[in-house]
């Protein structure tokens, strides 16, 4: 569930993945979307303006991708994305 996310840490959710995805399994998500779509990171890379080296970073778990990075991805992949933002204390 959305809300048993401790404040502050990032949850991902995809159309392909009917649950939320929090930054543990990203990278796991991303490299099925890129497979899925019979892409190379190379490939990827050069569709969002990246490197190949940048793109598996973010598939291993190692860089955390900013909000425009997203949305390239997303571009990408041929994908919806979805910002949920919530205050994480009461306002």
């Amino acid at each position: 569930m959305v809300d048993s996310v401790p404040a502050g840490r990032l949850r991902w959710v995809c159309p392909c993945e009917p649950n939320v995805i929090d930054e543990s399994s990203f990278g796991f998500v991303l490299r099925e979307l890129r497979q899925r779509a019979g892409l190379s990171q190379r490939e990827l890379a050069e569709r969002i303006g990246s490197t190949q080296s940048a793109v598996a970073r973010m598939e291993k778990g190692e860089a955390e991708p900013k909000l425009c990075t997203l949305r390239k991805l997303a571009d990408a992949l041929n994908q919806d994305l979805h910002v949920h933002v919530r205050a994480t204390e009461p306002v």
